[in-house]
């Protein structure tokens, strides 16, 4: 099992096919493949599959590209020629002679097809990978999309048929999250009652905590944040509800929703946030005002800090 999070959909671009959760702590094995596929940028090709090689896998990453070309450019509705592209890519990544490559390349069409709506076509390419890894992670984000799009029941049995026990659980909280970004969060919230253990349903409640406030519904967030058991968890998501609240210039909201933090230190880092963005912004005195009722010193050191990062930055 690879250690990896998955990365709920709302985090990456709509035809997004790269490895993760970005969202996520795999920056060994993306160096691998970075070096793996690239081998040949400079044209040292030592024998004619050398060459081949080189050839086939830009084959694929072309094809991939031409997706996400289209889909930046509005037309990724276009089924049809999405999923000749699609269907291109898996006969060009089922040439590629290199077996761990080949199965790098056929799981990131995989997910591309999962992602375009097609979990039909993505279940036959991911039949085609032979590393478990790649095959589970490519059965998460096809669990994901089928989920997105209301197949609950499909979506847990595909998210069943994981192997991998780890990987397995982060397909289900992965799944749960994508009702949350599809608008359903009720339904999302009923489906953790059906996780498998406290650890994946905080990860489930993180997700669909940061799906509400990806909407808007701030005031949502924090209450599905506040199901959070594990307090550093629900600290580390009400940071990140301040950090957005600050951004968005909602200095108020963002002062009421550190309220319900509990570190002391992550508490400090907020503060520091909205300070930040509000002297960024120019409105240096409002930050010191609220500064000046701040209780601990170690908030109010980070407040302080924060004001004179938005000083330095004032647009």
């Amino acid at each position: 099992m690879r250690e990896r999070e998955f990365a709920p959909a709302c985090e990456r671009p709509p035809l997004a096919v790269q490895s993760r959760d970005a969202m996520n702590d795999d920056g060994t094995r993306e160096v691998g493949r970075a070096t793996s596929l690239f081998a040949y940028t400079r044209n040292e090709f030592r024998t004619a599959s050398d060459a081949m090689r080189y050839w086939a896998q830009w084959g694929v990453v072309i094809a991939m590209m031409v997706v996400i070309l289209r889909a930046a450019t509005g037309l990724a509705g276009d089924q049809l020629s999405t999923s000749k592209l699609l269907d291109e890519a898996v006969r060009l990544a089922k040439t590629i002679p290199d077996l761990a490559d080949r199965n790098d390349a056929l799981r990131l069409v995989a997910k591309a097809q999962a992602i375009t709506g097609d979990v039909r076509a993505a279940l036959r390419t991911i039949t085609a990978i032979e590393d478990a890894d790649d095959r589970n992670e490519a059965l998460a984000t096809a669990a994901a999309m089928q989920a997105k799009a209301g197949d609950i029941e499909g979506a847990f049995a595909m998210a069943e048929s994981i192997t991998d026990p780890e990987d397995k659980y982060t397909a289900l909280w992965g799944l749960t999250v994508a009702r949350a970004e599809a608008g359903d969060v009720k339904g999302a919230l009923e489906l953790t009652t059906r996780l498998p253990n406290a650890l994946t349903v905080e990860r489930a409640l993180a997700g669909i905590a940061e799906a509400q406030a990806a909407s808007g519904d701030i005031k949502g967030a924090r209450h599905t944040a506040e199901k959070i058991t594990a307090s550093l968890s629900r600290d580390a998501v009400l940071q990140g509800l301040v950090e957005q609240q600050a951004a968005s210039g909602d200095v108020r909201g963002g002062l009421e929703t550190v309220e319900q933090i509990h570190s002391h230190g992550v508490r400090a880092e907020a503060l520091k946030a909205i300070a930040l963005q509000q002297a960024k912004q120019g409105d240096v005195q409002g930050a010191l005002q609220w500064t000046a009722t701040v209780s601990g010193s170690l908030e109010k050191v980070h407040a302080l800090l924060g004001i004179v990062g938005g000083m330095n930055n004032h647009r």
